[in-house]
């Protein structure tokens, strides 16, 4: 293991790993990076920022020429940089077809803009994010990694992918960890790592301003804590889930085969959701049920009442770069990002009357222009990919 500590005077603990074990877990790692219509040099930055050992695989949901534009400008790319990637698109039949045949119809529908009867994935990022996964898992790849394909800062998204694979390493061969040592196989932990940006300018009267969160954030966030202190019983609130809306985030492949992934902007907070209705389930109530599980599907399972055991490390990590993509999207795009994301909270079973009419009475409010007497759609949520024939997208696609 190369993994060093050292502990100062303050109590606090450092960790030290060297490069070639962050390159190890980077030749493991698959960034997945889900697409549509973006301005193709922003795209070229996004994959550039990429380190060279990472697989990339684009999940694209572009208009043809543009997904064929994509095509060409990431072949041009890895010709120069001698790397290897994956493109595909979305709405492809056969991806469709692979998906039926491997026991997940859920995830298709029949696209009315295509004059055939064939059905298509549908579109959204938790779709494509399920796509990327699927590759990563018959590429071998041992973890997988999302990232924005709007970030302006082809630096930003190199450090990302470089706190991914320190934060892997970290979580998995962490002494302090449960299930370390000779006596627990390395499959018993799992990790997940969110990224926290240090901070995310917006443009004011002309000037770049720095925020410490964006306005979506800071809303889910709040939530999410709230969530988890009345779950946990504390007296006093706590302020742990800084990464609810964390799209930049990567994970153990094990552990994404194993989440209920959501749709639409639901998807990042609904990974914590899941993960903590699982705990629940796997341990004791902690509260009295409130709400139905969220699901798309009776198919529907908790991680961990499917595969009790393992322990799932979470780890949130606050990057130096700015966060920067676009600036354009009105208030009512921010308003539906915010209700997507705090209906995964409304609808889980672990939320109390209390916080479920408190959260009632602030979306009526504040999100009334999207959301309906305060109650939020239940967002669609699949079923596990795990445990489905992965060995037909071989044949297949």
């Amino acid at each position: 293991m190369d993994l060093e500590y050292e502990c100062h005077a303050d109590g606090s603990t450092t960790a030290s790993h060297s490069g070639d074990s962050l390159q190890d877990i980077e030749r493991q790692l698959a960034i997945i990076v889900p697409c549509m219509n973006e301005d193709l040099d922003i795209l070229l930055g996004v994959l550039s920022g990429i380190p060279h050992h990472c697989l990339i695989i684009v999940v694209s949901n572009s208009t043809p020429d543009r997904y064929q534009a994509e095509r060409a400008m990431l072949t041009g790319f890895c010709g120069r940089c001698a790397r290897r990637a994956l493109i595909l698109h979305q709405t492809d039949p056969d991806l469709a077809s692979a998906f039926e045949a491997a026991g997940l119809p859920q995830i298709l529908h029949h696209d009315t803009g295509i004059n055939d009867s064939a059905r298509r994935i549908r579109s959204g990022k938790g779709e494509a994010m399920m796509v990327g996964t699927v590759l990563a898992k018959l590429e071998g790849k041992r973890f997988v990694g999302f990232i924005d394909a709007d970030n302006f800062v082809p630096g930003a998204v190199y450090e990302y992918c470089k706190v991914f694979a320190t934060g892997l390493y970290h979580a998995l061969n962490d002494p302090t960890s449960l299930h370390f040592g000779a006596e627990y196989p390395e499959e018993q932990t799992l990790a997940m790592v969110r990224i926290k940006w240090k901070s995310k300018p917006k443009i004011t009267n002309g000037k770049l301003v720095n925020q410490e969160s964006g306005r979506c954030s800071r809303v889910v966030n709040a939530w999410m804590n709230r969530l988890l202190t009345s779950i946990t019983m504390r007296k006093e609130h706590c302020d742990f889930i800084q990464t609810a809306n964390a799209g930049e985030h990567a994970m153990s492949t094990d552990l994404a085969l194993r989440l209920n992934f959501a749709t639409g902007y639901a998807v990042e907070p609904y990974q914590l959701v899941n993960l903590l209705e699982s705990s629940s389930e796997s341990s004791y109530p902690l509260t009295p049920r409130a709400s139905p599980r969220l699901s798309g599907t009776d198919e529907a399972k908790p991680v961990s009442a499917v595969h009790p055991g393992p322990t799932i490390k979470i780890m949130q990590i606050e990057t130096l770069n700015p966060h920067i993509h676009d600036f354009s999207k009105g208030e009512e795009h921010i308003a539906r990002m915010q209700a997507q994301g705090l209906s995964t909270i409304f609808h889980s079973s672990l939320i109390n009357q209390e916080t479920k009419k408190q959260l009632q009475a602030y979306m009526e409010i504040e999100l009334g222009i999207v959301v309906d007497d305060g109650v939020p759609e239940v967002p669609r949520t699949y079923p596990r990919i795990e445990g489905r024939k992965l060995e037909v997208f071989r044949k297949l696609i």
